[in-house]
């Protein structure tokens, strides 16, 4: 998903998330970050700090998220 991302293709990122929802526990901090970023970069601004309050959560010393926020 981060390469997705990095070529553009965030509406990609957002569609394997929703449709894969089903295989993974949410409990990935990338996994979340970079479901974060792509909302982001679509304008889905309340998604994106939906996973962002989430990656924090799973790994609070990471500061991504909380650049992401500001």
């Amino acid at each position: 998903l981060d390469e997705l991302v990095s070529m553009d293709l965030p509406e990609a990122v957002l569609r394997l998330a929703e449709r894969g929802a089903h295989l993974w526990t949410g409990k990935d901090f990338r996994g979340q970050l970079v479901v974060g970023v792509a909302a982001m970069l679509k304008g889905d601004l309340e998604t994106a700090e939906a996973r962002f309050v989430e990656a924090q959560a799973l790994l609070p010393s990471e500061p991504a998220p909380y650049v992401n926020l500001a």
